[in-house]
C-alpha cells in the first residue's frame, strides 16, 4: 500500500510540475520583464554619460571649469543663507525611496578598528555610512558634507585615528574631451571639488584639496602612508598628489593625467604604483617612485607598449609586497593581467588564455585583487567577477554563471578585504555594495536603504498617490507601491512613462532610444507596442531618453518624439508617423507637451545636434508646425509646461551655462521674455505648474527645486529635505494629495505637499492673518467654509476636482475683517476627493474635502 500510495503521489507531483513548467513557458515573455536586467550594451555607458553632458555643455566643447563653483556661490548667497528667500518653502519633502535599488557606486572604506562602519561613495547621490556593515534594513545612512557633492569616488580612513578622513569627489573618465548629452552619453559622470577632509569621523567637513572652481578634475583613488599617516596621496585627473601635512597643502608630484589606480608598498611606503591613462590621456602606463614620488619611472619589462585606451589597475600582496599584479585594458577589451615579483622589476604575463574580462568597460569598470592569505588566489572584475587559483591565469567567471553568484550586479568598481576578516570581501557594482562572507564563494546585496538611484523621468497616478512610475539609470522601469520598496518592471535604461490620467490601470514606459510598452493592468506587467526602427545610417532615430506623452484631454491620443513625430490614436496600441519625417533636419526631439483642452495643440523641443534648437507649435494634431524659436536661447531645451488653463501661456526650461534658464510666453511662442534673470547660472532640467494655483511654477536644476508663486517674477529656494545639491530631473503633480514629486538622478524620488506651501509674495505675514477652514470634511450636502481676513476685500470661491478641472467658479464674495462663513451646496458632486480656493487680492487660500454620500 505504500508503494502504492508513493507511486501516485510521484505521479500527483509530476503532473504539477509539468503544469508549473508550461505555465511558466507561455508567460515566460512577461515574466522576465518582472527581473532587473543586469546586462548593458556595449554602449550604454557612453551614452547614459554623453546624455549628462551634452547639454551641460552646449555650445561650449566642455563645461566652464567655474561654472558650478559660480553658481554655488551665487546660490549660497542670495538663496541658501538669505530668509526672504526660502520663507516661502514651507513645506519639508519626504523621501519616497526606493530603498532597495541601489546605484552606482564608485568608492569605499571599512573603519580599521570598527568594520561594521563602512562608508561608501556614489557616482551622483553623495557618501553614505553603515554601522552594521551594510547589512539589514535601513542600513545606510546620508552622509552630509556641507559641499555640494554628488560624485564621491574614493574615501580613506587614518589607520592609527578613525576620527581623520578623508573624501575625493569627482567622477571623470575622459579627459578634455567630454561630449555629453541627452542625445549621446559623455564620459563625464558628476562634478567634483577637490579632496574633503573630516577629523570628527565624517560629522563635519572641509576642503582640503580645493577645486571649487575646478570642477571638471576628479580624484579617483586616495592613500594614506600607514607608517607614517600625515603623508596622504591622491591619484586624480591632474597627477598624483602628495600632502605631508595632512591634508593642509598639496603638491603634485605625477604631472600626468588620469591617474585611475594607486598602490603603496605597506612594509617600505617610499614605493608606491600608478596606473596612468584612459581614454584619450596621454602618456599612458604603470608608473613606479621608489622615493616617495621624487621621482617616476615607467615600468616595461614584460609589459606592453602603452598605447592601451583603458585604464591600469594595479595591487599589491600585503603580506609580500614585492609581488605585484596588474591588469591592463583597452577601451573595450582586456589588454593582459600580469604578475611581478620583483616590486615591478620584471613582469609575466599570466591570463595566457586570453581571457576578456573587462569586456566592453575596459575604460570604466574594473577591479583587481590578491586574496589576503593567498597571492596564487586573484581576483579581477570589469563587467562581471573572475576567480584564478594559479596566479592569475585560467580565470573562471563567477558571477552571473552560477547559482551562487547571479545576484551579483554587473559593472565592477572595486574590491576590498576586510582588514579585520580575509574571508569577507566587498565588491562594488552599479547597483551598490555585494557582500561575500565566505571569500566569494557566495554574494548578497547590501543596499537597503542606500538611496542613490539616478531617475531621469517619472509619472505618478491621478487617483492614487501610491501609485508611480520612474525611469531608472541603467536600472530599469521601477513601480512605485506606496512603500520605500519599488519593483522593476521593464529592462534597459528606464526612460519616459506616462500613467492614463483617467484609468491608472492603463501605463506606459519605454527604454533607450524610444522603445514603448504598454501595461493594462496598473503597471504589474508591459509588453512592447512601438520599437524604434533603425536609421539608414546605422545611428539612432531618437534620443538616447526619448519623449512620449498622453493628450490630457483626449487619453486615446499619444505623441511620441524621435527625428519626427509618431501618433498612436488607440490608446498606444499602434503607431504612426505624422508631419515631417524630419522635423528639425535631424535634430532629435526632447520634449513634449499637449494642451490641456485640446489633444491638437502640441509643442515640442529639439536638441543642437545637427544646428540649432527648436521650438515647434502644432495646431492640428502634428501635421504641420510653426518654428517659435525666436527669441530663445541656443541650449538644450529640457523640458516645456503648458498653463493647463491657458494653452497659449507656456514655459520652457533651459541646460547649459551663460544664458537665461526659464522663458515665458504668453502669445504661444510669438514672443518670449526671460524669468530666470535672479536664478543661479546652472543647468535647469525640469517645470511644472500648480494647477490650482497656475501663478505658481516649479522648477527643477542641479542644485535642486525653485518655486515662483508669480509666473517667474519671484523666485524662492524649495529644498528644505533635500539632500545638498541634489539634480531634479524632473517634477510632475500628484492631484490626489495635492503634492509634486522630484525625479532626482542621484537621490531618488521626493515628495512634498503643496497644501503645506503659502502662495504669495509675503504669504509667511499674511497667514498669520488669513486661513481658510473647512467643515464637515468629508461633506454630503453642504460645504462650510471659515474664511479670516484681516481686512473687507473680495473673495472668489472655485472649486476643482482631483484633475484640476474646474467644478464651480460662479460664487464671489464680499468678505469682511474677521471671520467669514459661507455656505456651499455639494449635494450635485460625485463622490471623490475636490479642492476648494479661494482668491483674495493678495493671498490664495486652498483646502481638500471629500465628498461622501
Amino acid at each position: 500500500m505504500k508503494i502504492k500510495h508513493l507511486r501516485i503521489y510521484a505521479i500527483c507531483l509530476f503532473i504539477i510540475l509539468m503544469g508549473v513548467a508550461a505555465y511558466l513557458f507561455a508567460h515566460k515573455k512577461t515574466n522576465t520583464q518582472y527581473a532587473e536586467n543586469k546586462s548593458n550594451e556595449e554602449t550604454e555607458v557612453l551614452e547614459n554619460l554623453r546624455f549628462l553632458s551634452d547639454s551641460r555643455a552646449y555650445p561650449n566643447h566642455d563645461i566652464p571649469e567655474d561654472a558650478y563653483g559660480k553658481a554655488y556661490d551665487f546660490y549660497k548667497t542670495h538663496y541658501a543663507n538669505t530668509s526672504s528667500r526660502v520663507a516661502i518653502a514651507q513645506g519639508n519633502w519626504q523621501s519616497m525611496g526606493p530603498s532597495n535599488v541601489g546605484g552606482r557606486t564608485i568608492g569605499i572604506c571599512i573603519d580599521p578598528n570598527d568594520t561594521n562602519i563602512v562608508w561608501l561613495g556614489s557616482a551622483s547621490g553623495g557618501m553614505w555610512k553603515s554601522t552594521t556593515g551594510g547589512i539589514g534594513s535601513n542600513a545606510w545612512t546620508y552622509v552630509p558634507t556641507g559641499f555640494p557633492v554628488l560624485g564621491v569616488s574614493s574615501i580613506a580612513i587614518n589607520p592609527n585615528n578613525s576620527n581623520i578622513m578623508y573624501a575625493g569627489t569627482g567622477e571623470t573618465y575622459d579627459y578634455g574631451s567630454s561630449v555629453n548629452g541627452f542625445i549621446h552619453r559623455t564620459t563625464r559622470g558628476s562634478n567634483g571639488v577637490g579632496i574633503l577632509k573630516s577629523t570628527d569621523a565624517g560629522v563635519t567637513w572641509i576642503q582640503s584639496l580645493n577645486w571649487t572652481y575646478q570642477q571638471r578634475r576628479g580624484v579617483w583613488d586616495i592613500i594614506i602612508n600607514p607608517l607614517k599617516p600625515t603623508t596622504v596621496y591622491a591619484a586624480t585627473t591632474e597627477g598624483v598628489y602628495k600632502s605631508i601635512n595632512a591634508g593642509v597643502t598639496w603638491q603634485n608630484i605625477l604631472p600626468q593625467t588620469m591617474v585611475m589606480d594607486l598602490e603603496i608598498d605597506k612594509n617600505d611606503t617610499n614605493i608606491l604604483y600608478a596606473g596612468v591613462g584612459n581614454l584619450s590621456s596621454p602618456n599612458k602606463g604603470l608608473y613606479k617612485t621608489s622615493n616617495s614620488g621624487a621621482s617616476w619611472n615607467i615600468l616595461s619589462n614584460g609589459l606592453p607598449a602603452n598605447t592601451q585606451g583603458g585604464r591600469i589597475s594595479v595591487a599589491t600582496y600585503d603580506s609580500n609586497p614585492h609581488i605585484v599584479m596588474c591588469m591592463i585594458a583597452d577601451s573595450f577589451a582586456t589588454v593582459g593581467i600580469y604578475r611581478s615579483d620583483d616590486q615591478g622589476a620584471s613582469w609575466t604575463s599570466v591570463n595566457t588564455i586570453g581571457t576578456d574580462i573587462v569586456s566592453y568597460q575596459g575604460w570604466y569598470a574594473h577591479c583587481l585583487m590578491m586574496a589576503a592569505k593567498d597571492s596564487s588566489h586573484v581576483f579581477a572584475g570589469g563587467v562581471n567577477l573572475f576567480e584564478s587559483l594559479s596566479n592569475g591565469s585560467f580565470m573562471n567567471r563567477i558571477s552571473g554563471v552560477n547559482t551562487f553568484n547571479t545576484n551579483v550586479w554587473s559593472d565592477l568598481h572595486g574590491m576590498i578585504t576586510n582588514p579585520l576578516d580575509a574571508n569577507k570581501i566587498y565588491l562594488l557594482t552599479d547597483k551598490g555594495l555585494f557582500r561575500s562572507d565566505n571569500l566569494c564563494q557566495s554574494f548578497y546585496s547590501c543596499v537597503d536603504g542606500y538611496n542613490v538611484s539616478q531617475m531621469y523621468i517619472g509619472s505618478v497616478s491621478t487617483t492614487d498617490s501610491t501609485i508611480a512610475l520612474a525611469g531608472l539609470q541603467d536600472r530599469n522601469t521601477q513601480r512605485y507601491n506606496g512603500t520605500l520598496s519599488w519593483d522593476p518592471v521593464l529592462g534597459g535604461d528606464g526612460s519616459f512613462n506616462a500613467i492614463d490620467p483617467t484609468d491608472d490601470f492603463f501605463q506606459f514606459a519605454s527604454s533607450q532610444y524610444l522603445n514603448i510598452a504598454a501595461s493594462f493592468d496598473q503597471g504589474f506587467s508591459f509588453n512592447y507596442v512601438y520599437t524604434s526602427p533603425a536609421s539608414a545610417a546605422g545611428g539612432n532615430p531618437a534620443a538616447f531618453i526619448a519623449p512620449f506623452v498622453i493628450a490630457p484631454s483626449n487619453t486615446q491620443v499619444l505623441y511620441a518624439g524621435g527625428v519626427g513625430i509618431i501618433q498612436s490614436t488607440d490608446r498606444g496600441q499602434s503607431w504612426f508617423p505624422v508631419g515631417p519625417a524630419s522635423l528639425d533636419t535631424g535634430n532629435k526631439i526632447l520634449s513634449i507637451a499637449v494642451s490641456a483642452t485640446n489633444s491638437d495643440t502640441l509643442y515640442c523641443t529639439t536638441a543642437p545636434e545637427n544646428g540649432p534648437m527648436h521650438v515647434f507649435l502644432s495646431a492640428d494634431a502634428g501635421l504641420s508646425f510653426t518654428d517659435i524659436s525666436n527669441g530663445l536661447p541656443n541650449r538644450y531645451p529640457r523640458d516645456i509646461a503648458v498653463n493647463p488653463t491657458n494653452s497659449k501661456e507656456l514655459y520652457v526650461v533651459f541646460s547649459g551655462f551663460g544664458a537665461g534658464h526659464i522663458f515665458k510666453s504668453s502669445n504661444a511662442g510669438v514672443s518670449w521674455s526671460d524669468v530666470s534673470t535672479t536664478l543661479p547660472d546652472l543647468p535647469f532640467h525640469c517645470i511644472t505648474i500648480d494647477p490650482l494655483h497656475t501663478d505658481t511654477i516649479i522648477a527643477g536644476c542641479d542644485f535642486g527645486v525653485f518655486i515662483s508663486p508669480d509666473k517667474g517674477n519671484t523666485w524662492y529656494a524649495y529644498n528644505t529635505g533635500l539632500p545638498e545639491a541634489v539634480m531634479v530631473f524632473d517634477l510632475v503633480y500628484s492631484p490626489s494629495d495635492r503634492s509634486v514629486v522630484a525625479f532626482t538622478f542621484g537621490h531618488g524620488a521626493y515628495k512634498v505637499f503643496l497644501n503645506d506651501l503659502n502662495v504669495g509674495i509675503n504669504s509667511h505675514v499674511l497667514a498669520q492673518n488669513k486661513y481658510q477652514k473647512i467643515f464637515p470634511n468629508p461633506v454630503n450636502n453642504v460645504l462650510t467654509i471659515e474664511i479670516a481676513t484681516s481686512q473687507n476685500e473680495d473673495a472668489e470661491i472655485t472649486i476643482y476636482d482631483i484633475n484640476g478641472k474646474i467644478i464651480l467658479n460662479n460664487k464671489v464674495e464680499k468678505l469682511s475683517a474677521g471671520k467669514n462663513k459661507i455656505k456651499l451646496n455639494t449635494s450635485l458632486l460625485a463622490n471623490g476627493t475636490y479642492f476648494v480656493k479661494t482668491t483674495l487680492a493678495t493671498h490664495s487660500l486652498l483646502s481638500k474635502f471629500l465628498v461622501v454620500k
